[in-house]
Order: C-alpha cells, then sequence, then structure tokens
C-alpha cells in the first residue's frame, strides 16, 4: 500500500475530503437517516398507492440535508418507474418554469405517433407553456397545466430545491402564484417538495397566508445527535476501509465523536470538514487514537493556520499599497 499518513488507520486517504454527498451515486450509500426520514417515506407511500396528495416544505440550515433527501425521493421514484422531476430554484423564474413543463414532458412515454399526430391537451397545453415560458409567463396558465401534467401520469413527484434562490419582489410572486394555482389542482398520487432555509422560507412567505394554508406538511431538518454524528462518521470511513476486523469508529474514541458533532453544531456537511481536518492533522502527527483531546488540538491548529494565512493575505494587500505610494 502506498504510505498516505492514513494506512495506519487501515485507511487508503482521507474520508472526509469530498464534503459532499449529495449525487445520485453515493447518496443512499451515506445518508444517516432521522426521525423526519420516516416522516417522509409514509408520505410518499400514500403518493404512492394513491390515497394522498402531498405539498412537503423541507426546511434547515445550508448542508443539513435537504437536497439529499430529495435525491433520495428522486431515486426511489425512478426505481419504482415514476415521474419525478428535480429542480433547483433560480431568480430566473421564467426558465424554472420551462424546464419543468419541458422535464415533465420528455419524461412522459407517448408514442412517437401520439406525440405528433395525437396527443393529448395536457401534452400539448404543456408544450405551449415551455415555448412561452422563456419569453414570459402567464402563472396561472403555468400552474393549471404543470397540475394536469402531474395529474395525468400519477404517482408523480416534483421536487423544487432551495426556494430560498427566489429574489423576493414581483417576479417570485409570479412564480408562487404558479404554486398557488397548483396547489390548488393536484390531485391523489401527486407530491410536491420544496426545500429551503427557515428563515428566508419565512421571510417568503410574509403575506402569503393562502399559500400557506395549502401546504400540507411543514418539516424541519433537525441537527445530528452524537449517535447520528457516530454512524456519519463510521460510513464515511468504510468507504475508504482496507483492513478488515477494525472497530466501526477508529481511529475516533466516541468522545471524539461528541467533539467533533459540537464544533459542527449538529451540522452534516460542517462535521465533515471538521473530521477532515482532524484526521489530516492527526495523521501528520501520526496518532493512534483520536479523542476528544485531539479533536480540541487539531482545531486550535487549523484556527491558529487560517489566522496565520490572513495575516499574510493582509501583509501582502498593505505591502501592495505601500509600494503604490512609492
Amino acid at each position: 500500500m502506498e504510505k498516505t499518513g492514513y494506512e495506519r488507520y487501515g485507511l487508503t486517504g482521507n474520508p472526509f475530503r469530498d464534503l459532499a454527498s449529495e449525487n445520485l451515486e453515493n447518496v443512499e450509500i451515506f445518508h444517516v437517516a432521522q426521525a423526519i426520514d420516516s416522516e417522509i417515506q409514509t408520505m410518499i407511500d400514500e403518493v404512492m398507492a394513491k390515497e394522498n396528495r402531498v405539498v412537503l416544505v423541507l426546511l434547515g440550515s445550508l448542508g443539513s440535508g435537504k437536497t439529499e433527501r430529495l435525491l433520495m425521493l428522486m431515486n426511489q421514484a425512478k426505481q419504482e418507474n415514476k415521474l419525478c422531476i428535480i429542480r433547483n430554484i433560480t431568480p430566473e423564474t421564467r426558465w424554472v418554469v420551462m424546464t419543468i413543463a419541458e422535464g415533465i414532458a420528455a419524461s412522459v412515454k407517448l408514442g412517437s405517433f401520439s406525440r405528433a399526430m395525437a396527443a393529448p391537451a395536457w401534452y400539448k397545453e404543456l408544450h405551449r407553456v415551455a415555448k412561452s415560458a422563456g419569453k414570459g409567463y402567464d402563472p396561472d396558465r403555468a400552474g393549471i397545466a404543470i397540475a394536469n401534467a402531474l395529474n395525468q401520469n400519477a404517482p408523480a413527484f416534483l421536487l423544487l430545491n432551495d426556494i430560498h434562490g427566489l429574489v423576493k419582489g414581483e417576479d417570485s410572486d409570479r412564480f408562487l402564484q404558479v404554486l398557488h394555482t397548483m396547489f390548488d389542482r393536484i390531485e391523489k398520487g401527486v407530491m410536491v417538495a420544496i426545500t429551503s432555509s427557515e428563515s428566508y422560507f419565512d421571510y417568503l412567505m410574509t403575506g402569503q397566508e393562502s399559500l400557506l394554508s395549502r401546504i400540507n406538511k411543514r418539516l424541519v431538518v433537525q441537527p445530528l445527535n452524537d449517535q447520528e454524528a457516530g454512524l456519519m462518521i463510521a460510513k464515511r470511513l468504510l468507504a475508504k476501509r482496507v483492513v478488515d476486523d477494525m472497530p466501526a469508529l477508529y481511529p475516533f474514541t466516541d468522545s471524539a465523536i461528541k467533539a467533533m458533532n459540537f464544533a459542527a453544531r449538529g451540522s452534516p456537511r460542517e462535521l465533515l470538514k471538521v473530521a477532515d481536518k482532524v484526521v489530516e492533522e492527526a495523521a501528520r502527527r501520526k496518532m493512534i487514537q483520536i479523542n476528544d483531546e485531539a479533536v480540541k488540538m487539531a482545531l486550535s491548529v487549523s484556527e491558529d493556520a487560517h489566522e496565520e494565512n490572513l495575516a499574510a493575505s493582509i501583509g501582502a494587500v498593505e505591502s501592495g499599497l505601500e509600494a503604490s505610494k512609492i
């Protein structure tokens, strides 16, 4: 094995260097289930069985796992061959509306003859909305067209990621009207799931009481507890582990997990950043085991290095300013 500094831990490299698990290939491998996941699964099951319709808002801080859960939902829908469209929300909502309509139309299974000669009315209207949305769109017409398309292809899922990407104003109001109209018309077998930061969602919904009343469920992703944090660390370690019969958390002790999770404030993404710094410093120092004291030391070293780099950058700027005066 090539010496990396991590071989003493039975690892091929730093398991925490890649901070993101938000892609289709590994999202389920690294996901740590929390209480919220059973609630989401119950709603998915009801939609799959066409027993209910769901408008879900999933709230949480940056890196809390909102997008990860949308990707897991998309994987499940596609594995069961159900219609599922996911879109990131941007300030240019006309493009969001257009790509939603185009995505649904492209995913629907219609024969080539049916597409050309005998496409259903909802399909034709969806294409009209998609074609016109680039120049501007009627929010009610767009909402009706999207809702009808979802209803006709139920079970169907529309996943809108990061609605905090909207800039509050006239354009966001138009898009919220699309949602209002859509929520009024979706039927059993349809789920619309939206993610956002909690504070911005509340700000965006100011004066939108009618829209809020049409949301079935509002869930907030909670910070990881120490047990959940340990499971996340263990899953990452396993992906790089090449030595069998090692404790799942080695080289971390339980006290190290608690210290890292405390430093990360329960945020999954921050936990990976903390673990990255800690294991790198431990490998550099050739530590056999990582406990809470090692965590504190590693984070202290990292903070000192950050301050030194900042001071160096400030010094370089000041030197440049002085030189320009000469």
